[in-house]
């Protein structure tokens, strides 16, 4: 080939070497410069047959020039790259020069790289040919493969990192962000792509972040570790650990910020439920002391309010001028309203082991009405709508009154320009499948008010311990979990129906009272009281005017009392009688010795002796104080002089304890 195109006498190369020095230009000069070039070079037909091959091609394909003359350029083309291969040749054979990087496969089965410079031209005896130059990149290729590798791992890793990560430009837009950071946030990846950090930061912290920003930028500090607040995608908030490193480059200029994410919104929440309970705690505590407090006032209230009771009713007894009978019945109407006054602050005011009885819940709202409009204020009427005859309930008095108060005050809440306020009773029969109710008679209370009303997602935790919607100080959230928990204590259910602007109905059923489950039973009013029989009766008080009046109430109607001003005295008087006392009546608390405590010493000499016990204390357990079950029996002050004769009566006439 070289024969037919070049030659020592060519015109041409002569002129290509014209005026420069160096080796003559003839075909063997030509040939041994191809043959042995350190660049893989071959001269190609239109055929694609290898036609002349140097050195560097042949230690290139790993084949010799005996062999590769007989191959075309198909059989030393990968498999993968043939298709491509083709193109280029079609687009060379078509006259244009071209560039492109392929593989070649060697007879032991290794792939090389080539970057292939292809060119046609037109031989001297007219035939065309395709001058191939291929430069070995098999170690550039394989660098870059392992290099591509390896990023691909770090990316997988990056990406199926258990832990938010994100890296983000200077300006703070993301550049990169992993599975775990959408999740996170709840945008998709190419959300976050097209945001900046700062579009993630709750308004209230984004100024601090740029002053982390600005230190950075000026090289102050290349790491931070700081909690900021952020806003889903959902509109919720979070509470992001940050901790991030500046990548600078050489002039020492950000580059950008790499980051990595801790979710301590599960934490802070913990970390506010605990605060909370820790001031509801110290709240509990500081009630707490108040109702000790208060508890010795209303003892001494109560007391009072006792001596104003009895006074009232003996004056009544006494005299026969109409008018003076009835100034003493309105002393004695304003004392019974007064006591029953002080006795509902104490059930709200602390708590009480109480048993269950026998409740006629309008009778209990009546009573509690001038209260509950006290609480829910003049700008709010208050209507009642009650059933009569109403079906007794069981539950404790106390407990009852408590959830009429918390209910009244969650519609006064509801109400802050005033409204409507109504409250009715009725009975209703619950058949079976009927959600939160067991098959029934119930008594059912309605608490309805026209104010604000619940949105959807309030209503179903309105009955949550702690969750509430009012401002912070206004209210502990547990008014209505109170209400929820006695209801469903009693066996019954709470429903709810509300909507937001229109106002609230609370539904409360309680089952209704089987007149055989043993609870105590009401007192009819107006029944008769047997008198006394000459039983005598130790009566220890360290009040002087109630322990004067009990024992003139006892002593007129039949009874003969021993007074006792306390514990050391009634103990000095028991061990002077020759006979038996039929029944101590004695205060609980007491300086010195408690009354529960006498009652021990005194039994220990008369164990037959009956007993029943006088407080003015909201929260006496007597079961825990008491030294023996007989001790149950409980008179509470301020008690009427009908009051005491009906309990002393009944003590006395209980079965005798063996």
């Amino acid at each position: 080939m070289f024969s037919s195109s070049v030659s020592g006498t060519n015109p041409r190369v002569n002129d290509l070497t014209n005026g420069i020095p160096g080796p003559p230009a003839t075909e063997s000069w030509f040939r041994a410069l191809f043959e042995h070039s350190p660049t893989a070079m071959a001269i190609v037909d239109t055929e694609r047959r290898f036609r002349v091959v140097n050195t560097a091609m042949c230690a290139f394909l790993g084949r010799t020039p005996a062999v590769l003359t007989t191959l075309d350029m198909a059989d030393v083309t990968h498999p993968d790259d043939l298709d491509a291969s083709n193109t280029h040749v079609r687009d060379v054979g078509a006259g244009r020069t071209i560039d492109w990087e392929k593989r070649y496969l060697r007879p032991n089965g290794d792939t090389v790289w080539g970057r292939v410079t292809a060119s046609r031209w037109q031989g001297p005896e007219g035939g065309c040919w395709v001058t191939l130059v291929v430069q070995d990149i098999t170690k550039r290729r394989r660098a870059e493969l392992k290099l591509a590798e390896q990023e691909a791992e770090l990316n997988t890793l990056f990406q199926e990192a258990p832990f938010p990560m994100a890296v983000n430009a200077p300006k703070g837009n993301f550049l990169r962000v992993n599975r775990a950071m959408c999740e996170l946030v709840g945008y998709t990846r190419e959300e976050l792509l097209q945001m900046a950090w700062l579009d993630l930061v709750e308004p209230g912290d984004r100024e601090a972040s740029r002053a982390n920003d600005e230190l950075e930028r000026r090289g102050e500090t290349s790491e931070r570790d700081v909690v900021r607040r952020i806003l889903r995608k959902d509109g919720n908030a979070a509470y992001l650990r940050c901790k991030a490193q500046v990548v600078r480059d050489r002039a020492g200029l950000p580059r950008y910020w790499v980051g990595q994410f801790v979710d301590l919104t599960s934490e802070r929440r913990h970390e506010a439920e605990r605060r909370t309970l820790e001031q509801h705690l110290r709240q509990s505590q500081q009630t707490e002391a108040v109702g000790r407090v208060a508890g010795g006032v209303v003892h001494d209230f109560n007391n009072m309010l006792a001596v104003i009771l009895n006074v009232a009713e003996l004056a009544r007894m006494r005299t026969t001028d109409p008018r003076m009978r009835e100034y003493t019945e309105q002393i004695h109407g304003a004392a019974t309203r007064a006591a029953a006054l002080s006795r509902r602050l104490m059930s709200f005011g602390r708590r009480q082991n109480g048993q269950p009885e026998l409740v006629d819940l309008n009778v209990v709202i009546a009573e509690l009405r001038h209260l509950l409009q006290r609480v829910t204020g003049e700008d709010i009427a208050f209507v009642t709508e009650l059933t009569t005859p109403l079906q007794f309930i069981s539950i404790e008095r106390p407990q009852l009154e408590q959830v009429l108060l918390n209910l009244a005050v969650n519609a006064r809440d509801a109400m802050p320009l005033g409204g409507r306020l109504s409250i009715r009773t009725g009975h209703r029969r619950v058949e079976a499948g009927e959600p939160d109710l067991t098959p029934g008679d119930y008594v059912v209370l309605e608490f309805e008010d026209n104010g604000t009303g619940m949105a959807d997602e309030v209503a179903p935790r309105a009955f949550e311990p702690f969750f509430t919607t009012k401002e912070i100080g206004s209210g502990t959230g547990l008014g209505l979990s109170i209400v929820h928990q006695v209801v469903t204590t009693a066996g019954g259910g709470v429903q709810l129906r509300t909507a937001l602007g229109v106002g609230t109905t609370f539904l409360l059923h309680f089952p209704v009272a089987d007149a055989t489950t043993g609870v105590d039973q009401p007192v009819p009013e107006g029944e008769r009281i047997d008198e006394g029989r000459g039983e005598r009766i130790l009566v220890v008080e360290d009040e002087p005017v109630l322990l004067d009046l009990t024992t003139q109430v006892l002593a007129e109607h039949g009874y003969v009392p021993l007074a006792a001003p306390g514990a050391e005295p009634a103990l000095e008087l028991v061990r002077h009688l020759r006979n038996r006392v039929d029944l101590v009546l004695t205060d609980v608390v007491m300086p010195g010795v408690s009354g529960t405590l006498l009652v021990a010493r005194i039994r220990a000499i008369h164990p037959e002796t009956r007993v029943l016990l006088m407080s003015g204390h909201p929260d006496e357990r007597l079961t825990r104080h008491a030294p023996t079950e007989h001790a149950h029996a409980l008179l509470r002050k301020p008690f009427s002089a009908e009051q005491l004769l009906r309990a002393v009566r009944r003590a006395l006439d209980a079965p005798q304890e063996r």
